[in-house]
């Protein structure tokens, strides 16, 4: 008398067809609950007993929507069963009937072994029209187990459909999908299935001409499998069939109806310059692009907003990148538009305008991040959510970099975080390599940051800094140096570095490694940046043609690991005695932790394979920038610690000294102990001797009284890691680098500032040849408008390197070919009436 649905294993929900077997089993469709309900031994129940088993659901409680697939059922319509122990399940709204075999034995969900309708279990459309295997909205079957037949009602159809069962130990082969009427695209990977009874392996075969001639797909699949993963062809038919057969028969075979592989329509999507990017005008930028059925693209861009369009080039399609030379108008109306040369209404461009600038001089900036940074993420840079429900969003541990906004190139870095109330947040972005650099040497971090949407003051996050030894300085609010981040536009937000020694807390401000942002206040508001750029920049400009200077390039010894404060190690001790001697010198360190000689070559220098590439903001192309009076090289055991060989070592030192001009002395030290094993230590000894041999009086001494006989590190001045050397160790390389005369060798350099040019000049370019980098210097006697351009061997612009008002002195240009071929090229200056040219050649 009770009339109340359910979902349990007792109760249903419109029950609507029951199909009982040989055996007594009882099936029911529960079309309410979307699921077949089994009850053993039926006859002898109590009322209101619960089933046994359940098809369709994972369990007696669980009524999820009816999505297509192997192990759920939506609507239900009709369940009945053969002697063979199979159950069929008309599957309604899925336009199916699933098969099951030995349903008395299958476990709760369990999936189904067979579809019938459907080219597989997640597809649940009717085709219009029908085909000979599929179905509108079946409603009943029957099957027939003498003669071995189904009969299906198609309802929408208006039809019967009789399908043959195969017998115990008759052979069958039925192709299930394709089975005729798909689209199919070229090049996509579809599943070829079938159902087969006692055949061993099959062969399936293609025909683009409706069975006229067929080509091979694969041969000796196994049977059992049911379904091969099939790479389309790449060329478009509509006459498409596929034939599979038995290999140990080949008259056992079955043939789709024709279906459709068609070629997916031409697309071309502009991914980067799409807007708001500040490019460089000269400098060779990547313009990006993703496209679809398009062999080859055309280029164009426009200085006016697209109201005329100049061709850039046409180019292959395959990879999605062009190396443009950014031509030389200034203008803040650039677009960039990519067309299908083949279709040239297939097209797409840049979303918003983008501004090329003149290239600006930063040869003395230390770059923290730029557009030559991949997309995926930034290695040296951290982000984590401290407390929850802030979030941050990162790559792993990491900031991701992204394609969608670029500032000087692609690619920016993506800062995504929400400050909830009781949560907590940080990101860190850190110097290339995890460096060190000394915040007094410049005065400003400049950020370059782009916003969909404004970010109010109270959502600006804290800043602070952090040493190589992990120690933080104090959080200050961000909204101290600006009040707010305008939306669709990029914002520089420059830091004065001094607040940052003012607030430096335990940090050592000499050795600052990583920039942090962390949440400030809880505004619950999901904002997104975007940093284009990131650099210290500005203070005084340092240069051996105003000061004696010495720069150190080394590893973490000359960077100070082992001693207890910067002051003790040996280049801190070495800086203060210089500037005892002269306060206006200088002593810069570029030495980084677990630098090699690789990390010190040239920037034009392309490594080996499996050998790190040169460090542009801390090698010896960037120590030369200073002008120095004289370089220390301080490379002592890394190359040997990590396994290169002795002769890759001298060989590197020889290339960073040719670097230097004659006029500037050069001192290297020799190997200093380490506790390696018993071969390096041998290694390190010959080091210590070539170097000894090869310097002469400009090598430094790093190793008598340290080492012990072995080549391990003297207790007495060992740091407690069998590699660096203590306070006492590091005043001892101190005196070493005061007895060999580092300081007494540039005495004879005046600390005054050098006189202005007496006439125009055009040096020839160094290193030259060169590659990719290279260095142009000229000589103003006079304020003057100044250009210089690169051309090829064509009479072609391929550079514009300065382009404007230029002060009286001696100025220097870099020049990066690295998106330019092999060759001779011409650089020509224009100063005024002062006009000259020079060649220089690019070897790659």
């Amino acid at each position: 008398t009770t009339g109340t649905s359910g979902l349990t294993a007792s109760k249903m929900s419109s029950p609507n067809s029951v199909y009982v077997d040989g055996e007594g089993r009882l099936y029911v469709t529960d079309s309410g609950n979307k699921r077949v309900l089994r009850f053993d031994s039926a006859a002898t129940k109590a009322a209101g007993a619960a089933a046994d088993g359940v098809l369709g659901k994972p369990d007696f409680v669980t009524n999820t929507p009816g999505t297509a697939s192997q192990s759920n059922l939506g609507s239900l319509r009709y369940v009945y069963g053969d002697a063979a122990g199979r159950l069929y399940v008309i599957g309604e709204d899925h336009n199916r009937i699933l098969v099951y075999l030995d349903a008395k034995n299958k476990a709760n969900g369990a999936n189904a072994d067979y579809v019938f309708g459907q080219p597989d279990f997640t597809t649940s459309a009717a085709l219009n029209p029908p085909t000979a295997s599929s179905f509108n909205t079946p409603r009943a079957l029957y099957v027939d187990d003498l003669y071995a037949r189904i009969f299906v009602a198609d309802y929408n159809n208006h039809r019967v459909l009789r399908f043959d069962i195969p017998r115990a130990g008759q052979k069958s082969l039925t192709l299930t999908s394709p089975n005729g009427g798909e689209t199919w695209s070229v090049n996509s990977v579809h599943n070829i299935t079938w159902t087969s009874n006692s055949v061993e392996k099959v062969r399936i075969q293609y025909s683009s001409n409706n069975g006229t001639a067929w080509t091979m797909v694969a041969d000796s699949v196994p049977a059992a499998s049911g379904s091969y993963a099939w790479t389309l062809p790449a060329t478009a038919s509509a006459q498409a069939r596929i034939l599979i057969s038995s290999v140990a028969d080949a008259g056992l075979a079955d043939t789709s109806g024709t279906f459709t592989v068609d070629a997916p329509p031409s697309t071309v999507t502009l991914l980067s310059p799409n807007g708001y990017q500040q490019w460089e005008a000269g400098k060779n930028r990547s313009i990006l692009f993703s496209s679809v059925a398009v062999t080859n693209v055309k280029l164009e861009y426009s200085t006016n907003n697209g109201a005329v369009w100049t061709t850039i080039a046409t180019a292959p399609a395959a990879g999605g990148k062009y190396t443009w030379a950014v031509p030389s108008a200034v203008s803040s109306q650039y677009r960039v538009k990519v067309s299908n040369a083949d279709a040239l209404s297939v097209s797409d461009s840049s979303d918003a305008p983008f501004t090329v600038t003149a290239a600006a001089d930063s040869s003395q900036d230390y770059m923290i991040f730029d557009e030559s940074v991949p997309a995926g993420y930034l290695d040296p840079s951290y982000a984590a959510v401290v407390t929850a429900p802030s979030t941050i969003e990162n790559n792993g541990t990491k900031l991701p970099v992204v394609t969608k906004y670029g500032y000087r190139g692609n690619n920016s870095i993506k800062v995504n975080w929400y400050s909830a109330v009781t949560g907590n947040w940080i990101a860190a972005v850190a110097n290339p390599g995890w460096a060190g650099q000394d915040l007094n040497l410049r005065d400003t971090l400049v950020y370059m940051i782009f916003t969909e949407d404004s970010t109010k003051t109270n959502s600006l996050p804290f800043i602070f800094v952090e040493d190589l030894a992990n120690n933080k300085s104090t959080k200050l609010p961000l909204s101290n140096f600006v009040s707010s981040i305008p939306a669709k536009k990029w914002t520089r937000v420059a830091i004065p570095l001094k607040v940052f020694v003012q607030n430096a807390g335990p940090a050592d401000v000499t050795r600052i490694k990583t920039f942090f942002f962390a949440q400030n206040q809880a505004d619950t508001v999901q904002n997104t940046w975007y940093i284009g750029e990131m650099r210290t920049k500005g203070g005084k400009v340092l240069s051996g043609d105003s000061t004696r200077l010495i720069v150190v390039i080394g590893s973490s010894t000359a960077a100070g690991t082992g001693a207890t404060a910067y002051d003790s190690s040996w280049v801190g001790r070495f800086r203060s005695y210089v500037k005892t001697q002269d306060s206006t010198a200088a002593v810069v360190n570029l030495a980084i932790g677990g630098y090699t000689t690789y990390d010190a070559m040239p920037s034009s220098y392309v490594p080996p394979s499996g050998r790190p590439a040169p460090k542009v903001n801390n090698n010896i192309t960037a120590a030369l920038k200073f002008k120095p009076h004289a370089v220390i090289i301080s490379l002592p055991t890394n190359d040997i610690a990590y396994g290169y060989a002795l002769s890759e070592q001298l060989a590197n030192y020889d290339a960073i000294i040719a670097q230097v001009p004659k006029n500037v002395p050069v001192f290297v030290s020799t190997a200093q102990p380490r506790n390696l094993d018993a071969n390096g230590r041998a290694l390190l000894m010959q080091l210590r001797d070539s170097s000894a041999a090869r310097y002469k009086n400009r090598a430094l001494d790093f190793w008598t009284g340290l080492a012990n006989s072995d080549g391990t590190v003297n207790a007495l001045y060992n740091a407690g890691d069998g590699i660096h050397l203590n306070n006492a160790g590091h005043k001892v390389l101190f005196e070493r680098v005061m007895a060999a005369g580092v300081w007494n060798s540039i005495l004879n350099v005046r600390s005054i500032p050098a006189a202005l040019p007496s006439a125009f000049a055009l040096e020839q370019n160094y290193p030259n040849p060169f590659n990719p980098a290279t260095t142009i210097r000229f000589a103003l006697p006079q304020h003057a408008e100044v250009q210089l351009k690169v051309y090829n061997m064509l009479g072609q612009e391929v550079a514009t390197l300065a382009n404007g008002p230029m002060s009286a002195g001696v100025h220097e240009v870099p020049f990066d070919a690295s998106e330019l071929s092999s060759g001779v090229y011409v650089y020509r200056i224009q100063a005024g009436t002062f006009r000259l040219a020079k060649k220089m050649m690019l070897v790659k």
